[in-house]
């Protein structure tokens, strides 16, 4: 979704002053985490047919770094301290493994890791609370026995803050892609009031292309079933926002976090330059063997165009020709081998040093991974491995 289009649109359209210009930083982030940057991951090449783009080799650590980010915030072993017995028993369910209640039921344990995932990469993540089946009476929301809470779950590119005291986020629009008929749209929900009285508002927009390359946005109705807006008296906030443990350095923004590898741009590319050299080592690798002209098989092409052809099928990855017996190769002979250095050593030593400070700059320490049989390990999977690899005596 073109976030920066639609924020320029509400700009416009409700005199808001949203800062669309941080948007594209999340962006960024977005494509790191993805693991395809567009200048980055690509590299020109010459080839036989001219100048090509290829892309670079790539082991995604911005992932895997909010990975384990979520992982170690978020697992299995999260517990939850309530002390009253009958809202504990509500949320969590009545086994001690924490898997049921209402948190089973909004699917919180698998979505909530997903979002620390994504909070990490984008800076901020938000959880935002809604109600199925709820009776609304002139517009003031009444609960009943049918009413069901949703929860959903949303990265900072889908977060408008639109009040902020004190650092907090205390009003806020949430945007999201859908389809309605069959056809792209935009859902906007927007929590704006206080302590006092809160209004919730749910609005849709149809997405459609135009001319100058900006899309144009059409207010749709509300579908079937579904509130425009409700009122709700003496609640908190229905949504709440967190993110990384770091002082954002980037200007604009109010209310976002920042990536929590916003700081190791510089580390994340060092290391796929460093494996995508190794890769090309190894693709360079394979022997080579020159022959002498004088003993190539002739060919003349269509344009009356000679060509040597080496006495092997493997014309164009293994064999080159001399135009001379001694051209080149300090060898006075009819053929010469060449295998090449792969660096193993070298190269191996260069990733696992970006590793190292990609991890440091990440807040996980200098030696959380290593770079080990061609894989990716932290320190405690590697340990662990090596304690299970049988002994060599």
């Amino acid at each position: 979704m073109n976030i920066e289009a639609f924020l320029g649109y509400l700009n416009k359209t409700r005199g808001w002053a949203t800062d669309a210009a941080y948007y594209g930083h999340i962006e960024t982030w977005r494509q790191w985490w993805q693991g395809n940057v567009p200048g980055v991951h690509t590299r020109a090449a010459e080839y036989a047919e001219g100048t090509k783009k290829r892309p670079i080799a790539s082991l995604r650590m911005p992932k895997r770094v909010c990975e384990d980010w979520a992982n170690l915030l978020l697992n299995d072993r999260t517990t939850f301290q309530i002390k009253d017995a009958a809202t504990a028993a509500y949320l969590l369910g009545d086994d001690e493994q924490q898997v049921g209640g209402l948190l089973r039921d909004l699917h919180f344990w698998r979505n909530a890791n997903a979002l620390v995932e994504q909070a990490y990469w984008s800076g901020t993540g938000a959880f935002i609370l809604s109600a199925e089946n709820l009776t609304v009476t002139n517009g003031q929301a009444v609960p009943g026995p049918d009413t069901r809470l949703k929860l959903d779950y949303d990265p900072a590119s889908c977060i408008l803050p639109l009040r902020v005291e004190r650092g907090i986020v205390t009003e806020a629009a949430f945007v999201s892609e859908c389809m309605m008929d069959g056809k792209p749209a935009v859902y906007l929900q927007t929590h704006t009031g206080n302590e006092v009285k809160r209004t919730i508002r749910n609005e849709w927009f149809r997405v459609t292309d135009s001319v100058s390359g900006v899309p144009d946005f059409t207010k749709l109705n509300a579908p079937p079933g579904t509130a425009e807006s409700i009122t709700v008296e003496g609640s908190p906030p229905w949504f709440t926002l967190f993110s990384p443990a770091a002082v954002k350095n980037l200007d604009g923004g109010t209310g976002l976090g920042m990536s929590v590898f916003a700081e190791a741009l510089a580390e994340a590319q060092g290391i796929d330059l460093a494996f995508d050299n190794y890769r090309e080592d190894i693709r360079l690798g394979h022997k080579k063997i020159f022959y002498s002209a004088d003993i190539c098989r002739k060919v003349v092409d269509k344009d009356g165009v000679q060509h040597s052809i080496p006495p092997d099928d493997d014309v164009q990855s293994q064999f080159v020709t001399l135009p001379e017996k001694e051209g080149g190769l300090d060898q006075a002979s009819e053929y010469h081998e060449y295998n090449p250095d792969l660096r193993v050593e070298q190269n191996h030593k260069a990733v696992q040093d970006m590793l190292n400070l990609f991890s440091f700059k990440c807040g996980l320490g200098c030696h959380r991974y290593n770079f080990e049989l061609g894989n990716v390990t932290t320190a405690t999977e590697y340990n662990g491995q090596r304690q299970q690899e049988p002994d060599s005596h």
